[in-house]
């Protein structure tokens, strides 16, 4: 047979779940009025910080507008000035100040229309972000609602999942995770929880949680389908590998050996299972050997021949591509 000592080991209890990676900020900039590209100022893939000018539609005539309004503006104020000097030497009345005074307004009500438009012609960032792929071309006549490309802030992704509702009182704000994604192999990514949803979905009775991680080089893409593994309730316990345990009904046993290499068998109590090993919470303790392959053919009683014997759950015998490890 091959047999080891049990032994103890941190886990933790852990929450499998699968979700689907987001920006953390993530929009798709559009037209809002209809009128000829004049300018494209961005190029795909390219970083750019908030309020940077990314495109302009034809302006003409509201900066036409706009010129003529601060002109107005300008007069305005000249003659409103003249018009208070002479009201002190009671050349002029106070109605021609007031109506002044009214065109004044009306000149600076004109500038701030201007420039509204002038804004609703103009497209800028609106967050520090990756723009994507452009759907226009300068010249093009465009129509509200028609897509010019996007942005995507992606230093940090964020990853919603669902989980049964089960186990809502393990969740908790900050609770740490590791995700993973096939197009990644034997790589994970750590984040934490960072919001969980106020309501119950009452078909599925899982509940949304959405976690965040750290994407500095941008790795992680939006709409990425990625593996979700929570980590709760660490502890001491002692484990055995899967495949030395004997199901028979709603019982399970293990073959263990005294002294003398003579095999007993013990029911035993299961916890958490974890990548191949499993919680022993009753029925044997730390430091007993038990039989790890062979167990099928070594009767209870009988003397057997110990072949190899590991010396941890971590042993390359539980990696198959390895040769098995033993001990004189």
């Amino acid at each position: 047979v091959i047999a080891m000592p049990l032994q103890r080991m941190t886990i933790s209890d852990t929450i499998d779940a699968i979700g689907t990676a987001q920006a953390d900020e993530s929009v798709t900039l559009t037209a809002n009025t209809t009128e000829r590209l004049a300018e494209i100022l961005f190029t795909e893939g390219q970083k750019v910080a908030k309020d940077t000018v990314l495109a302009r539609f034809d302006q003409q005539e509201e900066l036409a507008m706009l010129e003529a309004a601060r002109a107005t503006l300008t007069e305005n104020q000249r003659e409103l000035r003249r018009l208070e000097q002479l009201l002190k030497q009671k050349a002029a009345s106070q109605r021609e100040v007031d109506e002044r005074r009214t065109q004044l307004d009306l000149a600076r009500q004109q500038i701030q229309e201007a420039e509204a438009k002038i804004a609703d012609r103009t497209i800028v960032a609106p967050f520090d972000g990756v723009i994507g792929v452009r759907r226009v071309s300068v010249g093009a006549m465009v129509q509200p609602g028609d897509v010019l490309t996007t942005i995507d802030a992606m230093d940090r992704v964020k990853l919603d999942f669902p989980v049964p509702s089960k186990y809502l009182p393990q969740l908790k704000i900050g609770m740490p995770l590791e995700a993973a994604t096939d197009i990644f192999p034997r790589e994970t990514f750590k984040g934490t929880i960072d919001i969980i949803n106020n309501r119950i979905d009452p078909d599925t009775r899982s509940i949304l949680v959405r976690g965040v991680l750290s994407n500095p080089n941008h790795r992680l893409k939006p709409g990425m389908l990625m593996t979700v593994t929570l980590q709760n309730a660490a502890r001491e316990a002692v484990m055995v590998p899967e495949e030395a345990i004997t199901q028979r009904q709603n019982a399970h046993y293990i073959k263990i050996l005294d002294d003398a290499k003579t095999v007993q068998e013990r029911e035993i109590k299961i916890g958490a299972r974890q990548r191949g090993l499993a919680e022993i919470t009753e029925g044997a303790e730390e430091g007993v050997e038990v039989i790890v392959r062979g167990h099928e053919s070594a009767q209870v009683g009988r003397q057997v021949n110990i072949q190899q014997r590991l010396t941890s759950v971590t042993d390359p015998l539980f990696t198959p591509d390895r040769p098995a490890r033993s001990e004189p």
